[in-house]
């Protein structure tokens, strides 16, 4: 009986490491395609200067930057509530 629970053990983390070397890699590398990529209007990201309440031009240019790295348009991009988001 203990032999079936660690064949069964092995095969469960057997099967966890193929499937997330495999899917999550892709997405890390963006070489996955579904299609949800191309629909995101808003895209948002954690940027620090963007907590102020007034932020200085120097996180706005960084925020445009990401934006821009993210293929997304530049001159729509804000920061609120401490994220940069852009705009398409």
């Amino acid at each position: 009986m203990a032999l079936i629970k660690n064949n069964a053990r092995v095969v469960c983390l057997v099967a966890l490491m193929v499937m997330s070397t495999s899917f999550f890699s892709c997405d890390a590398s963006r070489s996955l395609d579904i299609g949800l990529e191309n629909e995101w209007d808003i895209f948002c990201l954690r940027l620090p200067g963007c907590h102020d309440p007034k932020p200085s031009n120097l996180t706005l240019r960084a925020c445009q930057l990401d934006c821009k790295d993210n293929d997304y348009d530049p001159a729509k991009s804000e920061c609120k509530a401490g994220a940069c988001c852009c705009h398409k």
